[in-house]
């Protein structure tokens, strides 16, 4: 199974609760628990609130606002313009509920507590983007703390790309593929 994101996460559910049907495990820029991100303490109470606001706001905006947000949104997540332009469009293209149900979902699960449970051999890969400002040094411990409890975890970190590292870096990414399936 390869998952980015969401899929990345729900691939770890996958590989926790069914290990016998997930037999490798490549999660694409994806992270136990998403709310680390505000902050190493925080836990999936503290996030709820705003998880609920993040939801329910944008199931609530105009087509055209959403459009603009993910506009707006993209430039973090994708480098190229027309990775953005792609990614924007596949994000008008969803179900606004469902999209929005999603994030929420993410952002209040935890599965911090079942990593070291998971016995599938997976990869994660991570990308970095100078140009944002995020250096190795904040990055891969982000990653590595993340994922250390998983024993034989794969970390390989993807430079000169953001979120969709796919779209950044095809070459890298599909040689990433290719050394994971064989």
């Amino acid at each position: 199974m390869i998952g980015h994101s969401m899929g990345g996460l729900t691939g770890l559910m996958l590989a926790r609760r069914h290990p016998a049907d997930v037999g490798r495990l490549m999660i694409v820029d994806s992270l136990p628990f998403y709310g680390v991100l505000f902050g190493p303490g925080v836990t999936v109470d503290a996030v709820r609130p705003q998880a609920t606001m993040i939801r329910d706001a944008t199931i609530a905006m105009a087509a055209d606002a959403f459009a603009g947000q993910q506009a707006m949104t993209m430039p973090r997540l994708v480098r190229s313009p027309e990775g953005q332009a792609a990614a924007v469009a596949w994000s008008i293209a969803s179900d606004r509920k469902v999209f929005s149900q999603a994030f929420y979902d993410v952002l209040t699960t935890d599965m911090r507590g079942e990593v070291a449970a998971i016995t599938t051999p997976t990869t994660m890969l991570y990308p970095l983007d100078p140009t944002t400002g995020q250096s190795a040094e904040t990055a891969d411990p982000i990653y590595a703390t993340a994922y250390a409890p998983l024993k034989g975890v794969r970390l390989a970190r993807i430079d000169n790309a953001r979120h969709f590292i796919m779209l950044d870096q095809p070459e890298a990414f599909a040689a990433q593929v290719e050394q994971f399936l064989q």
